[in-house]
């Protein structure tokens, strides 16, 4: 984690809550200091704090990361950051399917497609050009490795091109061709 000036307060109580050295409340509750919330009433009004403008996404989003327990939570902030950058949504949908047919009964279709899976994009993946994306597998290390930070390019029906924004190989165009997992 890359702390800005002035935050070293809040990195010196994650590393107390990681060493269970905070004090806490009598239902074993961590209480976290007023200073470090955010008075934010609506998911909204937090996206407006962590990403006030959405102009320069390539400088904005690989200095900036939100981390949250859920991945419905990602999934609700992700679906409304895309709908504020320009252009228009290109839908990926992901491709289910039981080979072994006589299993299909007990796993339909519709149920395959509501599975959120930690390491797997969502069944319906929404991008526009200039979003974020982050490699979640390695594929070409050192350049395409777990947790690169990118910008989409391009969108095709079964290719996205995307332009790394951090590191040695910033600035190169990668293309992603659609895989089967």
């Amino acid at each position: 984690m890359r702390l800005r000036e002035g935050e070293g307060d809040y990195s010196q109580f994650l590393l107390k809550v990681g060493e269970d050295e905070i004090l806490k409340n009598e239902d074993d509750e961590i209480e976290t200091p007023q200073d470090m919330l955010l008075s934010a009433k609506t998911l909204e009004d937090c996206i407006d704090f962590i990403y006030p403008t959405f102009d320069n996404p390539a400088e904005l989003f690989s200095d900036n990361c939100t981390l949250v327990p859920h991945n419905i939570t990602i999934t609700s902030i992700n679906s409304t950051c895309i709908r504020r950058f320009p252009g228009i949504i290109k839908e990926y949908f992901s491709f289910n399917a039981v080979t072994d047919g006589t299993h299909d009964t007990h796993f339909p279709t519709g149920f395959l497609d509501s599975l959120e899976l930690s390491g797997l994009p969502p069944h319906k993946l929404e991008l526009k050009k200039g979003s974020p994306i982050i490699l979640m597998r390695n594929l070409e290390p050192p350049k395409l490795c777990n947790g690169t930070r990118m910008n989409v390019e391009e969108l095709h029906n079964n290719l996205i091109a995307a332009r790394i924004n951090m590191g040695a190989f910033k600035d190169d165009i990668v293309l992603f061709p659609r895989i089967t997992l």
